[in-house]
Formats: structure tokens, sequence, C-alpha cells
């Protein structure tokens, strides 16, 4: 549509400010906090407002701030995600004109976000292995290893030196037999494993 002068609006910001960093707790991301105005990153992208082109901005008796930019872009502070105090906060309330300073009453605390809850003594990020999973990899894993060990030894055997072609065809029928029932168990030990690697049990 450039040939009616319209221009595809923005989808994210061209830039974020220089600043204080604070990290999401969770999700990835952070907070940027500057003299001039705050950014907010997240997988999904990344949104600037500059105080002095801020059209409003509401703020929470919680500590919540929630700013429109003069583009038309949003950005919501909450401490409770990202670990800031009001008092941090002192620059972006300073810097925003008072024109556009809203003040919110209270919010239900229900409707203040607040990171997941973790299990109690467990670290972050760790997943929890099942037990019966863990059984199940001992027994898949030491038959594997061991009849896998010893089908390698076999071939090593079998391939050493001139054989009598009667006893090497009943050999190869062996070796051919421990190597099935050696992919009986490493297949699914296999997969275990990776799946055990990737925190998914």
């Amino acid at each position: 549509m450039d040939w009616a002068g319209l221009t595809a609006a923005p989808t994210g910001a061209s830039g974020i400010v220089t600043g204080r960093r604070y990290s999401a707790l969770e999700g990835g991301g952070a907070l940027i906090v500057a003299d001039d105005g705050i950014s907010l990153t997240s997988p999904r992208g990344r949104v600037t407002v500059r105080y002095a082109d801020c059209t409003l901005l509401q703020v929470y008796p919680d500590g919540g701030r929630h700013l429109v930019g003069g583009d038309g872009f949003t950005l919501s502070v909450e401490p409770t995600l990202y670990g800031i105090t009001g008092a941090e906060l002192t620059r972006l309330d300073a810097g925003v004109p008072a024109a556009s300073v809203v003040r919110m009453p209270p919010r239900d605390a229900d409707r203040i976000p607040q990171p997941r809850k973790r299990a109690r003594n467990s670290p972050p990020d760790v997943p929890v292995r099942r037990a019966w999973f863990t059984v199940l990899l001992w027994v898949l894993g030491i038959p594997a290893v061991s009849i896998g060990g010893y089908t390698a030894l076999l071939a090593y055997v079998a391939t050493q030196g001139p054989r009598d072609h009667r006893i090497a065809q009943e050999d190869a029928r062996f070796l051919f037999a421990c190597m099935i029932v050696s992919a009986v168990f490493l297949i699914p030990w296999g997969l275990l494993v990776r799946r055990r690697k990737e925190g998914r049990s």
C-alpha cells in the first residue's frame, strides 16, 4: 500500500535503552531502566518507551507500572516478576510528564502477576526424577551393556585368523543371535537415556 501513502506499523522497538538491567525471574528476558526511557526484552521481542514520549503511565499501589508510548507500544513493569523495587523506579516516575501520570486504585491480589511457585527446597529448573524410570534404566542398562560388550568381543574374536568353514557358519549364526538380543536391550535403553538427559523424566 506504499502507492497510497501508507506504511506498515512497526512490530517492535528499533532500539533499547542503556541502563540498569533486571533479569526476569522466569521465562528469560530483562527489564532495562535508564534516565531517558525503559525497555523490556523477552524471547518474543523487545519494547522501548521513552519517558518524554510516554502518553500514559498508570501507577499501582503495589508498585506495578503500565506505560503507553506515543508510537502505540505498551510496556508493563511488574516488580514481582523482575525483582525491582519502587525506589529503583524513581527515574521512571520523574522522567514521565506529570500530565501523563494516572494513579490507579489497588489491584486484587489475584491480578498481580506472580512467578510460578517451585517445590520447596528444589533447585530452579531441575527436573524431578521418577524412581520407576531410574529402576527401568538399570533393568535395561545392565543387560544392554553386558550383552553388548560380549557381542562386540565375540565379533572381534570371530574375525581373527582363518576358521573352519562349518565352525565359522555356526559362529556367525550365534553372533547374529547375540546382536539381535543386544538390540532388544540397547535400543530402548538408549531412548530412555536420551529422555533422561533432556529432563523429560
